[in-house]
Order: C-alpha cells, then sequence, then structure tokens
C-alpha cells in the first residue's frame, strides 16, 4: 500500500480521490487518531493520476476553487423561534435547506449515527435533515456520498451539500463540470478544524461509565446563544451540563490541540471560499447591530455566487436579516488556519503512552496565565494589531 499524498498535513481527508479512482484501487484507511487517510493498492493501481489531479490540497488546484464574485454578507435569524432554538446560531441553514426540500430536492449533511459517529448521510424529509442541525465538533466521513450526489445531479434533482471548505471543494472536483450545475446548492462552513474521532469516543466512553450517553450538543444554547455549554443527555433522560467531565471536550478544542494536521495548513481559510454560500456563527454581532441581538443565536450568511444570491432571495420571506460588510464580520477562520499549538504533539504522546484519563486530569484545567494571554489575545486581534 502506497499513498495518495506525500506527507498528513496536505491530506484532508474529503475522499475525491477515493471515489474517483476508476479501479478502486484506493481505500480510507484510520491512523491512531482515527484520521482517515487514502491509501493505494499497487497491485490495482494504473497509475493514471486522477487521484492526485482531483485533490483540493494539491497546489496547482487551489487557484481553480477561487471566485470572482464580489460577496454579500447578511446578519440572519430565522423567524420561527422553535427553529432557531434547535439550531446553533441563527437558523439560516434550515432555511436554505427547506428551499431545497420543497423543490422535491435533497440534502447532504453531517448527522450522528450508530454509536454518536459522525458521518454524512442523505436526507429527502425535514425529519431527516433535522439530524444535520447543530455544530459536530469532529471530523466526519464522507463515504460514497459523492457518488450519490453525483447520480442525483444527472437525475435532475436539486442537491443542496454542506460540509467544510475542504470537503466541498473535494466534491466540486470530483463532480467536475457538474459542480456548475443550476441544481447543486454548496454550503460551506466557517470551520475552526475537525478534532480527532478518537478523542470523542474515547469522551463518549468515559461518559458512558456513569451511564449510556444517548444524545451530545456541542453547543447547548439553554443559558443563551454567547454562552458555549456542552450538554449530555444520558438514556434515563437525565441531562448534564453543569460537571466538568460533561465540558472537558470544549477544553481540547479550544486549545487546537486535537485537530487534523492539514486543519494548520489550510487553504481555504480565507475570504476565498468554494461554495455558493458560507454559513457560520456571526460573533460581535451585538457590536455591529446590537438592536439585532437577542441572545438567541445569529447566522452569518456570505453570498458568493449568483446561484447562492438566488437561493438567498428566495427564502426571505422565512428569515430576518441585515446586510453587513466583510469587515464588520471578519473572525479568524475568514483570515487564516488555526495555529498548530507548541504542545500539540505533547498532548497526544501524553494520550498514546497515557491514555484518556491523563489527558481529562492535564489539559481541563486552564492556567490563569493562560487566561490572561487568551484575553490579551482577544482584545489585540479586535485593535487589529495582531492575528
Amino acid at each position: 500500500m502506497i499513498n495518495v499524498f506525500e506527507e498528513k498535513a496536505v491530506c484532508c481527508g474529503c475522499g475525491a480521490c477515493v471515489q474517483s479512482c476508476p479501479k478502486k484501487a484506493i481505500t480510507m484507511v484510520k491512523d491512531k487518531k482515527y484520521f482517515l487517510y487514502p491509501k493505494i493498492d499497487e497491485e490495482k493501481c494504473i497509475k493514471c493520476n486522477i487521484c492526485r489531479t482531483q485533490c483540493p490540497f494539491q497546489q496547482e488546484n487551489k487557484k481553480l476553487l477561487e471566485t470572482n464574485v464580489k460577496t454579500k454578507v447578511y446578519a440572519v435569524k430565522h423567524k420561527d423561534d422553535i427553529i432557531r432554538n434547535t439550531s446553533t446560531s441563527g437558523g439560516i441553514f434550515t432555511a436554505l435547506s427547506d428551499f431545497v426540500l420543497n423543490q422535491n430536492g435533497v440534502i447532504y449533511g453531517a448527522a450522528f449515527v450508530e454509536d454518536l459517529k459522525v458521518e454524512h448521510i442523505r436526507a429527502t424529509t425535514a425529519e431527516e435533515r433535522n439530524r444535520f442541525r447543530g455544530s459536530k465538533y469532529v471530523q466526519s466521513e464522507i463515504n460514497n456520498i459523492f457518488q450519490m450526489i453525483k447520480k442525483d445531479l444527472l437525475n435532475k434533482k436539486n442537491v443542496l451539500f454542506s460540509g467544510t471548505p475542504c470537503q466541498v471543494a473535494g466534491l466540486k472536483y470530483y463532480l467536475k463540470n457538474l459542480s456548475d450545475s443550476e441544481h447543486l446548492i454548496l454550503v460551506d462552513v466557517i470551520c475552526h478544524g475537525v478534532p480527532s474521532p478518537k478523542i470523542f469516543e474515547e469522551h463518549i466512553q468515559k461518559l458512558s461509565e456513569i451511564k449510556q450517553v444517548k444524545h451530545y450538543s456541542f453547543r447547548d444554547k439553554k443559558e443563551g446563544w454567547h454562552k458555549h455549554v456542552e450538554e449530555v443527555s444520558f438514556i434515563d433522560g437525565i441531562t448534564d451540563n453543569k460537571t466538568k467531565l460533561s465540558q472537558s471536550y470544549k477544553k481540547y478544542f479550544q486549545q487546537d490541540l486535537m485537530n487534523r494536521e492539514s486543519c494548520y495548513n489550510c487553504p481555504f481559510a480565507n475570504m476565498k471560499r468554494v461554495s455558493d454560500v458560507t454559513i457560520g456563527d456571526y460573533w460581535g454581532i451585538e457590536k455591529i447591530f446590537p438592536k439585532f441581538d437577542d441572545n438567541k443565536g445569529i447566522s452569518l450568511c456570505l453570498i458568493h455566487t449568483e446561484k447562492g444570491q438566488i437561493i438567498f432571495n428566495r427564502i426571505k420571506e422565512d428569515i430576518e436579516y441585515i446586510e453587513s460588510n466583510t469587515t464588520d464580520c471578519l473572525q479568524p477562520q475568514l483570515e487564516y488556519s488555526t495555529k498548530m499549538p507548541l504542545n500539540y504533539d505533547l498532548f497526544w504522546n501524553d494520550y498514546f503512552k497515557f491514555g484518556y484519563n491523563l489527558i481529562l486530569k492535564k489539559y481541563t484545567s486552564v492556567r490563569l496565565s493562560r487566561k490572561i494571554k487568551n484575553k490579551i489575545g482577544r482584545l489585540l486581534r479586535k485593535l487589529r494589531l495582531t492575528k
């Protein structure tokens, strides 16, 4: 078995190479962190090099993904409070996907499946689509989704695909000219980096020592949108969003300790997006449009293409919105990649050598010096004095 890539830092795991191989010579294999990487079976490989030409991380490919359209920026909240309460931010994804579903279309997105694994799946009803709501702070498995989307497009079905920027880029290369189809709308999320499925699995196993976990929310809004709270729902109906254990996963995430290596070298962490529409949280809305913020969640919606603007115009009856600009809406992941922390290797060495209990104890207690450093960093970024 040989690699498609030269080093892990240039593979995002989108799977475009696997689904493009004419000889089915490539499989996705988990490493120790449970990140998937493509491996080539030399006996099946005909050296056509399609796998490398489909890779969105290849330098010669990156410019092909850039759009020249001036981005429109909106702050958005859904008019239906129930939808907004069950969404991570303001409910823009539900409004966009409802429009496609009402056109007898299909939606593809990341959902919890068996054993709380995160995978991309296909939805044709609102009930199925609702599984895509809410942030998933773990890398999803794409499987054969790109092939399913291609089949839907060839059958003239309307399709909305939502994913990370690198997943959207991988899909565009796989589809080639079909990515310009009027039947396809591409939605990427503002991505901080994709954390390890292995650490999340260990986290769930640790919680399950108390009782079986039924559902997990990375960003619960019972205490308001501005406060990041994890909530665990157990099989007996009891929930936990207060204990140190239930709030520990976000501590690893906030320290950028468990991301895929390519996330620290992301070519898509900028305003030159690969999608028709980019969605995320409109952080800082309370300063830009204080009357629009009610602490129930506001979506940031960036429109990059004519297709994106058309669908946005058609959902205006379902949303409240304010037009903004690319200066006021800026946040770190729209300017640069997440920086690999100095203790990244130490974190993983500790985990592989001593296990989950050690990192739970060592990396979830934020020292006073770290808190001060974080506050100074946030202030300097707001003043545009540093990245």
